[in-house]
């Protein structure tokens, strides 16, 4: 499918009158491509500083998967909304929380690792086994799980092995 027929898509899907802010995100490489499928079509885009298409702008970001065309309600230009939303936390006594312990995400990490080190066995049993906490490609694949970035993820995970003294040996 091209890129313009998967932002079109998005449009009849989402409720984009809705949207204070709508806006499209996609990758970097996607929107090259998708500038060139459409040159010939010049009242549908706008390309400069601010592209936009149909009067919906385009932000350009590689966290977009390849193929993947989003649109959104890009409400960080809506100070309103987020103070609104601050005002909600403080007065409801919501608490926020950072960190792999805090947001609950150990033992998800620990599962995930295990279940990688069997496989691991599984697929090499005659091999010695490795301990895959320290493959990039599981730590990928975590990021994934959690939303957390990859090599963050690891980091803090490392960390919290050296303090809580959870280090195997």
């Amino acid at each position: 499918m091209k890129i313009e027929e998967k932002i079109k898509n998005q449009l009849k899907i989402k409720k984009i009158q809705e949207m204070k802010n709508p806006t499209i995100l996609m990758n970097e490489n996607d929107f090259d491509i998708f500038k060139k499928e459409i040159e010939s079509k010049v009242y549908n885009i706008n390309i400069g500083n601010d592209p936009k298409y149909e009067g919906i702008p385009i932000k350009i970001n590689n966290i977009a998967e390849s193929g993947n065309v989003i649109l959104y309600d890009d409400i960080s230009l809506n100070s309103i909304f987020m103070n609104g939303l601050f005002e909600n936390i403080k007065n409801d006594n919501i608490k926020v929380v950072f960190g792999l312990g805090a947001q609950g995400h150990i033992p998800t990490i620990q599962a995930e690792i295990e279940r990688r080190n069997k496989l691991y066995i599984e697929h090499f049993p005659n091999d010695e086994p490795l301990d895959m906490s320290y493959s990039k490609h599981v730590w990928e694949g975590i990021g994934k799980i959690i939303g957390w970035c990859p090599f963050t993820a690891a980091l803090y995970y490392f960390k919290w092995l050296h303090d809580s003294n959870n280090i195997k040996k």
